[in-house]
């Protein structure tokens, strides 16, 4: 996975903004320290949090509550394209 910072985060609780690419065929584990919000830019896949596979595709919006370990798997043929923001606080 690739991640660029597009808003640092920030000791006082300002918004974050990332953009993660993930490639095809590729799977991502993380686990949320913070509360995220995820915008699918482009491209789809399957996001599994604990025994549960869902469907993620370009225009899908996830919300992921905080210490919840989870994945992304592009299923696809071209690059899966995350938008991640939150706040620190």
């Amino acid at each position: 996975m690739e991640k660029v910072t597009v808003v640092e985060r920030s000791a006082d609780g300002k918004l974050f903004l990332d953009r993660n690419r993930i490639a095809p065929g590729e799977t991502v584990s993380l686990a949320a320290d913070f509360e995220y919000f995820y915008f699918v830019h482009s491209g789809y896949g399957v996001l599994m949090i604990d025994a549960y596979g869902h469907y993620v595709e370009q225009g899908s919006g996830i919300y992921i509550p905080v210490g919840t370990r989870y994945s992304f798997t592009n299923t696809g043929d071209i690059d899966l394209i995350l938008i991640q923001y939150g706040s620190t606080n």
